[in-house]
């Protein structure tokens, strides 16, 4: 997950950079490297940090399990939206990682439990629709390749076996926690 999110922070900082039409000495690029990826890592930390501050002295989001999901998806849609506004010019996949991160931590002991469970099946249901959207594009590829492109199946097989392989890394780690 992080070298992914890093990943993403050099394709990021070199984007910024073609558009700016500079050419820059390669210390540079280390230096706004460096800088999207620290200040996407702390904005993720402060938005997180709100959201589990009020979510602690707000006594009136834990009497309602269903606001308490709300709060939770509506900080990590905002963390996100903000990231990536022109004023802030940051990840907003890291920033959403360390906002992940912190209210994980910090406000899981601020929730009910019903709260706690409803956050979980919001994120699976997220998760299977993801998956689901995955294998549609998969589908379309195969029709595609079906009308002369044979280099989409290769795509397509490549996509079935790694969420296939994702599916069975999480049933084997499941099955190593239950023990």
């Amino acid at each position: 997950m992080l070298n992914n999110n890093m990943s993403l922070v050099f394709v990021m900082t070199l984007e910024r950079l073609i558009q700016s039409n500079e050419l820059l000495k390669g210390d540079e690029y280390i230096a706004n490297f460096a800088k999207v990826c620290v200040l996407s890592i702390l904005f993720g930390i402060f938005i997180g940090g709100i959201l589990s501050y009020t979510m602690r002295r707000g006594t009136f989001l834990s009497s309602n399990a269903i606001l308490e999901v709300f709060y939770v998806v509506l900080g990590a849609y905002l963390t996100c939206m903000l990231a990536h506004l022109d004023f802030f010019k940051i990840s907003g996949d890291v920033a959403i990682f360390a906002y992940g991160y912190v209210v994980g931590h910090y406000t899981k002991y601020n929730m009910s439990l019903d709260g706690i469970k409803n956050v979980g099946l919001f994120l699976n249901f997220m998760y299977l629709g993801a998956e689901a959207l995955t294998f549609v594009f998969v589908g379309i590829s195969i029709e595609d390749a079906i009308d002369s492109k044979y280099q989409n199946i290769y795509m397509a097989l490549f996509v079935i076996l790694i969420a296939l392989g994702c599916r069975f890394l999480s049933a084997i780690v499941i099955a190593w926690n239950k023990r």
